[in-house]
């Protein structure tokens, strides 16, 4: 799971991918916040349990800014679980952000001041992956067990989930970068339990393809795996596939006859009571063919 979310997290830290995700989510598309406008914001922050102080880290954070003037700051959450408790963390993030706002300033002679630059809004998205419908809450207050009385007293706050299998055709049509193939896969798997890939040209091929590597759990997507020594990288997601199956079909034929091989041995073996050495010799192949052919058979078992 950690592979796939910094996978995630790479692709999305690109701003042409991280101020699309915003625009799509805030904006209905429209292309009011800018990619140049954006700014990497640090991703980690402390809180104190237990007396102990201790690290909490965001997926991507960006500061968004016009003309130097600070206009929010961004952050995108990922999650391929339901989490019941996703309330408490984002307003965890969120509180650290608010409160960094607070940080002192060095006067020349050495003492501090509070500054009094404009505050600004934090926005964070959760992003979910995952197969089952999010039916876990989305305010803080529906976490919580609020004792009769305090319910007017105890302040709400709610939290902004993507729901990426279960976005409108609309919306995942308004994707302008490389997160569109990401959107647009999972929708046409959730929607007609198939995929038809685009000949759009991807600019971050190879975090497009790390995604859907870790994503779908399909090593086939490394791009060492894809493209040879020399070869050309894909440009769209039919020259991905393509060349997907094609490694998938040498990689079951290269497996078959590993099995094929170990079989005829282990059967020679067996039926002339001799050694397996014996049988690699009167087979006409040699002992570490059949061992490499052992290995690769485990190792896929296993």
């Amino acid at each position: 799971m950690a592979e796939k979310d910094t996978a995630e997290k790479i692709l999305e830290a690109h701003n042409d991918v991280f101020s699309d995700i915003m625009n799509v989510y805030l904006y209905e598309g429209k292309r009011l916040i800018k990619e140049d406008e954006l700014e990497a914001a640090g991703v980690t922050s402390g809180y104190v349990f237990e007396d102990a102080l201790r690290a909490q880290e965001r997926d991507v954070c960006k500061h968004w800014k016009k003309e130097n003037v600070q206009l929010a700051l961004l952050g995108i959450e990922n999650q391929s679980d339901i989490d019941r408790d996703m309330p408490l963390r984002i307003i965890g993030y969120d509180g650290a952000a608010y409160r960094g706002q607070l940080k002192v300033d060095k006067n020349q002679d050495g003492s501090f001041h509070r500054n009094h630059r404009s505050r600004y809004p934090v926005v964070s998205v959760v992003i979910y992956y995952g197969q089952n419908r999010w039916n876990r809450p989305l305010k803080l207050k529906d976490v919580l067990q609020v004792p009769e009385g305090l319910e007017n007293f105890v302040s709400d706050y709610k939290m902004n989930v993507m729901d990426l299998r279960r976005l409108s055709r609309e919306t995942v049509d308004r994707f302008q970068s490389d997160f569109w193939f990401v959107a647009d896969y999972f929708w046409q798997v959730e929607h007609t339990r198939d995929y038809k890939p685009s000949l759009n040209v991807i600019s971050h091929i190879e975090e497009v393809l790390n995604l859907f590597r870790y994503a779908l759990r399909d090593d086939r997507f490394r791009i060492e795996n894809i493209v040879d020594e020399g070869e050309e990288v894909p440009r769209n997601m039919c020259e991905v596939l393509d060349k997907v199956e094609n490694r998938g079909i040498e990689k079951g034929k290269i497996e078959g006859n590993a099995q094929t091989l170990v079989r005829l041995v282990e059967n020679c073996a067996r039926f002339s009571s001799c050694t397996v050495e014996a049988a690699c010799k009167m087979l006409g192949c040699s002992v570490q063919e059949y061992n490499d052919a052992k290995n690769m058979i485990e190792n896929i078992s296993g």
